[in-house]
């Protein structure tokens, strides 16, 4: 059976669709080594910009939906990603006792986790001799332990702080009695008796 000769238009643009699949896939690629990269680099700065925030708090929320009303969720489900996320973040930050101040500090310890993570899992590949490639700022099943980790590190630095401030106060309230204590003793000789004996002398 003869072979039926395409269109010259058609076969061209099949050509163009075919050579510019793989470029899809590679801009897809670079787009995420881009986004991992500026994550590292930010962590390493200690300071994160607005939008990684964002986007690590996104993922948060989509992780750690399990710690907030159901009937929250239902009720948030029509609005838009951004207005839902601001919502579920408020929810979130109550039930685990944190506020917005935390925040920062979240996610960059989210991000760290997650570098070092990775670095773990690249020197068991590089043994193995098998590759385990990752996806975006955090890997979805690195955020629920990453969270755990923060709120346990989170929790020791305030009972610390507050063992501080218990020593503190203390400190300075005997300090204190130890001040009205020597005051008081100042005049434990009445002056008629002091008189008294500056006359004898």
């Amino acid at each position: 059976m003869a072979e039926v000769c395409k269109d010259p238009k058609e076969a061209s643009e099949a050509s163009v669709s075919e050579n510019q699949e793989p470029e899809s896939g590679h801009s897809a690629g670079a787009e995420t080594d881009r986004v991992k990269s500026e994550g590292d680099a930010e962590v390493e700065e200690g300071e994160l910009s607005t939008e990684t925030q964002r986007k690590v708090m996104e993922l948060l929320c989509d992780e750690a939906h399990f710690l907030m009303d159901d009937k929250l969720l239902t009720l948030l489900a029509p609005l838009e990603k951004e207005k839902q996320t601001v919502v579920k973040m408020d929810s979130l930050l109550c039930t685990l006792g944190l506020g917005e101040q935390d925040v920062p500090r979240l996610a960059h310890f989210l991000l760290k986790y997650e570098r070092q993570q990775r670095e773990q899992t690249e020197d068991v590949s590089a043994e193995l001799g098998a590759t385990h490639p990752t996806s975006g700022l955090i890997a979805p099943n690195h955020v629920v332990p990453a969270l755990k980790s923060f709120l346990q590190q989170h929790r020791r630095s305030k009972e610390s702080a507050a063992r501080q401030h218990r020593i503190f106060h203390v400190a300075g309230r005997h300090t204190s009695e130890s001040k009205a204590y020597w005051k008081s003793m100042g005049n434990i000789i009445y002056e008629s008796k002091v008189k008294l004996w500056d006359d004898a002398d």
